[in-house]
């Protein structure tokens, strides 16, 4: 009976060392697994920080873009309208010399004359500059286009070409026996 009382005992020692072994076992689960949810919703929350910054980042953009847009919608486009911004400011600039010999002052009408002509005829030089710059741009696009024009004629020569081959090809085959393995 002592014997059993021993080894009783001794299993129960054993049984309490394991459930000491485990609760410090289940503690260390549990503090790592506290930290595993502390650094996963730190994580988190940088990356929620971080697509905020990209959203406020690309709305930013997308505003500068939709302000660009609408400053070059702007502006004239074509040659007709750039032809027709000159025109006005030539018209402009005609008035302003016009307006110069009906002023009271002289002196300070001719210095006003003065820097309008000046200022417009910039404007001018600006709107021809633009002009022969689209015009080029035109002659260039012409150009590209032309040669893409020829590099498909080409190709539809050589393609034109190389399916009559074919047929004189097939037609002779048909006529030497062949047509026994095309089938």
């Amino acid at each position: 009976m002592e014997t059993r009382l021993k080894t009783a005992a001794r299993e129960s020692s054993d049984l309490q060392t394991l459930l000491s072994e485990k609760e410090a076992e289940l503690q260390n689960l549990e503090a790592r697994h506290a930290r595993d949810v502390k650094e996963k919703s730190k994580r988190h929350t940088d990356e929620l920080k971080e697509m905020h910054e990209m959203l406020k980042s690309s709305t930013l953009e997308v505003s500068q873009l939709n302000a660009e847009l609408a400053g070059r919608e702007q502006r004239p486009h074509s040659t007709s309208e750039l032809k027709k911004v000159l025109r006005d400011s030539r018209r402009r600039r005609a008035d302003a010399s016009n307006t110069q010999t009906l002023t009271l002052n002289p002196k300070s009408a001719a210095a006003k004359a003065r820097e309008d002509a000046v200022r417009l005829q910039r404007e001018v030089e600006a709107g021809e500059k633009e002009i022969e710059e689209g015009e080029r741009r035109h002659k260039a696009d012409i150009r590209g286009l032309c040669k893409q024009m020829q590099f498909l004629r080409a190709r539809v020569g050589r393609e034109e070409r190389f399916r009559e081959g074919l047929g004189y090809q097939k037609r002779w085959f048909l006529m030497e026996g062949y047509a026994k393995w095309y089938v």
